[in-house]
């Protein structure tokens, strides 16, 4: 028989892994929009999307560094969250080739978006590193 206080932690965690999974999909949401804007050279959604990626990503890191703190129960499967996990990276990294992309050619004298982004870190994939590059200037 439980303890309460295993039923609490139980609680707890399962509170935790469905908040995480919440703030995940709205990640997934936000990087695919990100990527529309950016394909569309909207300056300002991008700028938007930006900034509203990087306090969900401090909230999700916070959120995601609570729940390596515990063990995970065996009947909670992980899959759904690590593959919303690596669906976020995946479109993060796609996100910051494309704005490398676009900065490149705004270099080469092309078009660009001309703006900075503080989601992306030097090879557009480290979203949570302290250094923040400035991509392009208008």
């Amino acid at each position: 028989m439980k303890s309460s206080g295993t039923d609490a932690q139980a609680d707890l965690l399962t509170a935790l892994i469905e908040r995480s999974t919440l703030s995940l999909r709205g990640m997934v949401g936000l990087l695919d929009a990100e990527h529309s804007a950016l394909r569309n050279g909207d300056v300002m959604a991008v700028k938007h999307l930006s900034q509203e990626k990087s306090a969900g990503l401090l909230s999700l890191s916070a959120l995601l560094a609570q729940l390596r703190l515990r063990p995970w129960p065996a009947h909670l499967p992980a899959n759904e969250l690590l593959s919303l996990l690596d669906r976020c990276q995946e479109q993060n990294r796609a996100n910051g080739l494309l704005m490398n992309l676009q900065a490149a050619r705004h270099q080469a004298g092309h078009t660009s978006l001309g703006l900075a982004s503080d989601g992306y870190g030097r090879h557009g994939s480290t979203p949570l590193r302290a250094e923040i590059r400035t991509l392009a200037s208008c």
